[in-house]
């Protein structure tokens, strides 16, 4: 039986630019709306099975956030995947991806890098972070250094907010060494109750934070590039327990 291909909802006000992605994804072989309003999109959305939403912040009637705030509050959270696009930095990337925007895009971009992500994100969680899509869908990163970490037990460092998963990503608290955005990582956090389960991979550094704010501590958001099958499955038995909304979380 023939696979039917994700389907894409580009929302662009600008005729131009939403021309192009519509053009790139078709020729990728995605099934592909449009829709030139943030209500008109909103209106497709409701209707349409959507596995993927690549949409401008500044819409006319309804914003990307607004968009983004309604599905995220639905009874699957997680869908559609969402790939945010601005002419400015309306959001920090911190706030953005715990709001649960998978990928943010600031213009001008690379429509090959946007192509990229959207084939990325719509892959099923199992393949997302194998070795082969790693190096087919993310550019080549030189790997900066490995982070590893050994934590009591998983739930006291979701207590002490030392951890927490979102959907593509993780927060971790660190005091110093602090790495710099963009940066490739590898990473391994061990917990002492559980010496034969571990969370290993590599990931892009998304942002830090530098000093502790609103009783949140320090520490970096990791989007995960590559995990290994074994991680993965720990990975993915871990975020079933907690019902997960942001991508990579604040805390």
């Amino acid at each position: 039986m023939k696979k039917t291909p994700p389907t894409v909802l580009v929302i662009e006000d600008e005729e131009a630019l939403r021309e192009f992605f519509v053009f790139d994804l078709q020729a990728a072989g995605f099934n592909v709306l449009d829709a030139q309003d943030g209500e008109q999109g909103m209106k497709i959305l409701r209707e349409a099975k959507v596995d993927a939403l690549v949409t401008d912040i500044n819409l006319p009637k309804k914003s990307g956030i607004e968009i983004l705030q309604e599905l995220r509050t639905g009874a699957h959270p997680e869908k559609p995947v969402a790939v945010m696009i601005s002419g400015r930095i309306d959001l920090a990337l911190e706030e953005s991806y715990h709001l649960g925007i998978n990928a943010f895009f600031t213009k001008p971009f690379s429509r090959q890098t946007l192509l990229d992500a959207v084939m990325r994100l719509t892959l099923p969680e199992a393949e997302r972070w194998t070795p082969e899509n790693a190096s087919k869908y993310w550019p080549k990163s030189k790997k900066i250094g490995d982070l590893e970490i050994t934590l009591e037990s998983y739930e006291k460092a979701i207590s002490q907010k030392q951890l927490h998963l979102g959907h593509g990503g993780i927060f971790v608290s660190i005091a110093e060494g602090l790495p710099q955005p963009d940066e490739l990582l590898g990473f391994k956090i061990q917990f002492e109750d559980r010496p034969d389960r571990f969370i290993e991979g590599q990931g892009i550094v998304r942002w830090i934070r530098m000093q502790s704010q609103k009783g949140l501590p320090t520490g970096i958001g990791m989007e995960i590039t590559q995990m290994p099958p074994e991680s993965l499955e720990y990975f993915l038995e871990l975020k079933r327990q907690h019902p997960l909304i942001s991508f990579i979380p604040k805390s």
